[in-house]
């Protein structure tokens, strides 16, 4: 007998990607609103929005995702409280089964999360354009680009359209050993955002989640990549951004929230994170919000 090829289905296919963003707004940010003839989505990486779907009106919290069909109108504003940072991708496809994430409203799991820096990753190596600019309209390639980036991109974003996809339709399934780690992972980096103000340890983690820190280690390898305590710091580092966008508190104020002792040491692990000083940042926050408003 003859071999004979299997030809597979393809449910979703992204077939032209228009932006890439990443967005760090403050409290008070407002976007009027457009219409397009392509899908957006839009992630609230951090903080709150409230966005408009043609009549209506969607309160969005941090993990939530929103997205947006062809030729509906919408627009997005902070809610003057949170200053939010959001994740924006617009893309081409023409799958029937898009048609199910009309009107779509989700929360995000760790995988979904995963996927989505995948994507903003693959983005910075592909395009030369900032991910932060709000008034792109062409996203301009770089001269040298990875083998495959492009591609990873369009794989990514198909992954996670089929994730939610799943999701939805109750379908996806996971080992035990797998879902207990999700929860667990769950569990420690709610504690962590709880107590972003306070000094953790490796120990405080595993002994609040009644684990090892053995455990611990290995649950933030497998869903970050990093230790437990260099992402704690990074949520510290995040929450030192939301606050100084904010601008309720000087940056000593905001250095001894995140529960440092010198605002010297601050000031170096922010330059570590950002490739500049907290007071840099507030300037081109500044900066940037002047001329907005021109």
């Amino acid at each position: 007998m003859e071999y004979r090829a299997v030809t597979l289905r393809k449910d979703i296919g992204v077939e032209a990607l228009y932006t890439v963003h990443y967005f760090e707004y403050s409290k008070d940010f407002i976007y009027r609103g457009e219409k397009h003839d392509f899908w957006e989505c839009v992630y609230v990486d951090r903080g709150e929005i409230i966005a408009t779907a043609d009549e209506r009106e969607i309160p969005l919290s941090r993990g939530e995702i929103l997205f947006h069909a062809p030729n509906e109108f919408h627009t997005l504003r902070a809610n003057g409280v949170v200053a939010p940072n959001l994740v924006v991708l617009s893309f081409a496809s023409h799958s029937p089964m898009m048609e199910e994430f009309r009107h779509r409203q989700a929360r995000v799991g760790n995988r979904g999360r995963a996927l989505i820096a995948a994507i903003l990753r693959e983005s910075e190596a592909v395009f030369s354009t900032p991910l932060g600019d709000p008034g792109t309209k062409y996203m301009e390639k770089r001269e040298e680009i990875p083998p495959g980036a492009e591609q990873l991109i369009a794989a990514y974003l198909e992954e996670f359209l089929l994730l939610l996809l799943r999701s939805e339709r109750g379908r996806q399934q996971s080992t035990l050993h797998r879902r207990a780690e999700s929860n667990l992972f769950s569990l420690l980096e709610e504690y962590m955002q709880g107590n972003v103000g306070k000094r953790l340890s490796l120990a405080d983690l595993a002994r609040y989640a009644d684990v090892s820190d053995s455990t611990v280690k290995a649950v933030f390898r497998s869903h970050t990549g990093t230790g437990a305590i260099s992402y704690f710091i990074g949520l510290k580092m995040q929450a030192a951004k939301s606050y100084i966008r904010e601008g309720n508190y000087t940056l000593t104020q905001i250095s001894d929230l995140l529960g440092y002792d010198s605002i010297h040491y601050f000031s170096r692990q922010f330059r570590r994170f950002f490739g500049m000083s907290p007071s840099e940042y507030a300037h081109s926050v500044r900066a940037w919000e002047e001329e907005r408003g021109n």
